[in-house]
Parts: structure tokens; sequence; C-alpha cells
């Protein structure tokens, strides 16, 4: 039996970023903010020849969506994804600062390990 150190990869530009986008959010859109309804009338048509119901060769993923699209949820603003982790409004202004990421997160992130049940020296 081994009991692993362990440690957060808390970088600091994806977190910036984040924060950033909902500070931009707030301001553009109010508190909470009340954003525009989505258009989507505008997408781009089908190209001739590429017919999704060719199928893809061999070792060549074909997949329908961009990565970007499929991690995203459906989410398209910042708070939409806070609000998909069940946070509330009022908890939500609170991210507007990067520190409130790390002090946030990384305790639920040892709950779900300890439930996963991670054998870890939580001492260090």
């Amino acid at each position: 039996n081994v009991l692993l150190p362990f440690g957060f990869h808390c970088t600091g530009m994806p977190i910036k970023a984040s924060a950033d986008k909902l500070a931009r959010e707030m301001h553009e859109y109010g508190n909470p903010p009340d954003f525009p309804a989505i258009d989507n009338t505008n997408q781009a048509p089908e190209v001739e020849g590429e017919s999704s119901d060719t199928p893809a060769l061999p070792g060549q993923f074909k997949g329908k969506k961009s990565k970007v699209a499929a991690k995203s949820g459906g989410q398209v603003h910042q708070w939409e994804i806070m609000r998909s982790f069940g946070l509330a409004d009022s908890e939500i202004t609170k991210f507007q600062d990067p520190y409130e990421w790390l002090y946030y997160f990384p305790p639920l992130a040892v709950e779900d390990l300890k439930a996963y049940g991670l054998g870890c020296d939580w001492r260090r």
C-alpha cells in the first residue's frame, strides 16, 4: 500500500481568463446578467460534398461538433457555466477574483477524490 502525495494543477491563465470573462459579462449585461437571446438562424449551411451521411475513413475521426462546442455543454457564457455547477447568483459574483477559484474548487476535488477511494496523505 502506498500513500501518494497529491497536488492540484491550478495554472494562472485559464483561471484568470475565466474570472476576467465573468467580470466582463457582469459589466456588459448587469449583475445578475440579462443575456440577449441567441439567434440560431444564421448558422452556416452545409458545404456540398461534406454530407454527414458519408462514413469516415478507417482511423479518421469525424465529429459533429468542434472540441470547444463539445466541452461547453451548450453554455455560451461563463455565468451560465457557473450556474450549471449549482452556484447561486450571489456566489458567482465572488468568482471575479481569481483567488476565489483556488479557495472554492480544491476542497470539492478532495471530497470527490476521497469518495473515489484515492489513497493519499492529505497532511502534505
